[in-house]
């Protein structure tokens, strides 16, 4: 997560982008330990790219609850695009397609640097699901499917 220095960084950014914003110094040191207390629970990469969305789309320096809802659209885009390169190694399973470790591990990575450690030990936890491939029976292996199953079911109607 956000250390100080970084959100401190952040705000000296917005204060560059936004020249009109002029506040008192000893205004400033409260206003950085509030919007410190706000956003450091947010990545460093999501506070920055807020940052960059901020200068970019609006016309006066953002309030606290701006700079948050910016944090909170940005981790929601960088989730669900996560999520959705997830299903996609899974999904590519069905179709014969195994993934490298590293493909995987790469994906963990990205969600342990967000902080989601528990999310990325569970796409390695897939890895382990899904790093062989599944390719549909034979129909040698039916019939002898089949043939072990009638078998077993002449046993057991067979013990009556």
């Amino acid at each position: 997560m956000a250390t100080k220095p970084e959100i401190q960084q952040a705000i000296t950014r917005l204060m560059q982008a936004f020249t009109a914003f002029k506040p008192d110094p000893e205004d400033m040191k409260g206003f950085i330990a509030l919007v410190y207390e706000k956003l450091s629970g947010f990545h460093v990469s999501v506070i920055n790219q807020a940052v960059e969305q901020i200068i970019e789309r609006e016309i006066y320096f953002p309030r606290i609850a701006e700079m948050m809802s910016y944090c909170y659209r940005i981790t929601d885009e960088k989730r669900s695009k996560l999520a959705a390169r997830w299903a996609d190694l899974k999904q590519d399973w069905y179709g014969d397609k195994v993934h490298p470790k590293e493909v995987w591990q790469k994906l963990a990575d990205e969600y342990r640097q967000m902080g989601w450690t528990g999310t990325a030990q569970s796409v390695m936890d897939d890895y382990e699901k899904y790093k062989n491939v599944c390719k549909p029976i034979t129909p040698e292996q039916a019939a002898m499917l089949s043939k072990k199953l009638a078998g077993m079911a002449e046993k057991m109607g067979g013990s009556k």
